[in-house]
């Protein structure tokens, strides 16, 4: 039997870390081209264009999950490379002492799964302040630290899910479109 830590978003991630505002703008983006890419709220995660590195008051980000608080609320991502992010998305930047022990992807599957509990939407947005006290469960050892293969493993199970899911859906998709000319 597994033993588990329930622990706050806000306990994992600082939230303090200043965002974007509403700088970013398709017309911002456009004056100032460059190669990297400025995510939004969007449900597929959308690269909203790619944008100068360095610019001055722009805030860029790299190896961190990000929160959609507009748009496709709820919803989370990881990004390994260098980027930005308009002012609708939070960068959830792990606590330097629970780097080495967390799992991004099983971090990203649980925080989904619990903030549909909270009926985010457009008249409840999901800011930093909401956020921060959502509970989310994580595996933890014998001696009660963070066990990362297990959150590993639970991962990778769910991402196993979400692929035979969406593989089931493409074949119901394709059999949909079979037509059967009756003689």
């Amino acid at each position: 039997m597994k033993n588990w830590k329930n622990i706050n978003i806000d306990e994992i991630f600082d939230l303090s870390i200043k965002t974007n505002n509403g700088k970013l703008t398709k017309n911002f983006i456009k004056i100032n081209p460059g190669h990297i890419p400025v995510y939004g709220a969007s449900n597929s995660n959308i690269i909203n264009g790619k944008l100068k590195d360095n610019l001055i008051g722009i805030k860029y980000f790299e190896n961190c999950l990000t929160w959609n608080t507009n748009g496709s609320i709820g919803k989370v991502f990881f990004h390994q490379e260098r980027f930005t992010i308009t002012s609708d998305v939070i960068p959830l930047i792990i606590r330097e002492n629970l780097k080495k022990n967390l799992d991004f992807f099983y971090l990203k599957y649980s925080i989904e799964k619990e903030s549909k509990k909270e009926n985010f939407g457009f008249s409840n947005k999901a800011g930093k302040e909401k956020i921060k006290n959502i509970k989310i469960k994580i595996p933890i050892d014998i001696f009660g630290n963070f066990d990362l293969n297990e959150q590993k493993k639970i991962a990778k199970k769910i991402q196993k899910i979400k692929e035979i899911k969406k593989n089931i859906k493409m074949e119901f998709k394709k059999i949909e479109n079979v037509k059967i000319k009756l003689i």
